[in-house]
């Protein structure tokens, strides 16, 4: 008797197979043939994989227009749905701008953004572990629970600096 370890490997293999044969990648024959029960699936595995490989936080609009060219089925809907699903599960971060977009961020591991006031872009920044909860009870007299934070630095990027210096100097 198989187990669902055996089975699951032997489903990726055969799905490998089907990929090289198609000249296509796994992910690809994955999403074209994902029936409507799996397509949603399929989505949300693709928009983690799309925000994992990138370091822009890209806004749902940007992962829509990627996605739409291996999936010319998707909506734009579907899209903000899945996001949302995600967001809400915490395997991506949601960070709401002042651009008025929503940018979406694959590594959920514990950073800091900081969000240019000129060109609106968004980079990473790691920051050792605060434990903002602590000072939240110690300073504030607070009692809940904090299930979750983010932290948001604004400005001027050194690209935009040195565009604005530029632009100065001649």
């Amino acid at each position: 008797m198989s187990t669902i370890a055996e089975n699951i490997a032997s489903v990726r293999v055969r799905m490998a197979e089907a990929a090289r044969a198609a000249g296509r990648s796994p992910q690809e024959i994955l999403l074209c043939g994902a029936s409507k029960m799996n397509d949603a699936a399929a989505c949300r595995e693709a928009i983690i994989h799309f925000l994992k490989s990138r370091k822009d936080h890209p806004t749902a609009e940007v992962i829509y227009q990627h996605l739409k060219e291996d999936q010319p089925n998707l909506s734009l809907g579907t899209v903000y749905r899945n996001l949302t699903k995600l967001s809400t599960n915490g395997s991506i971060l949601k960070i709401s701008c002042n651009d008025t977009s929503d940018h979406f961020d694959g590594d959920t591991s514990p950073h800091a953004h900081f969000i240019c006031s000129q060109c609106h872009c968004i980079t990473d920044l790691s920051m050792q572990s605060v434990h903002l909860d602590d000072i939240l009870k110690k300073e504030n007299d607070f009692n809940g629970v904090v299930t979750g934070s983010q932290l948001l630095f604004y400005g001027i990027c050194g690209h935009c600096l040195a565009a604005g210096e530029a632009g100065q100097n001649k």
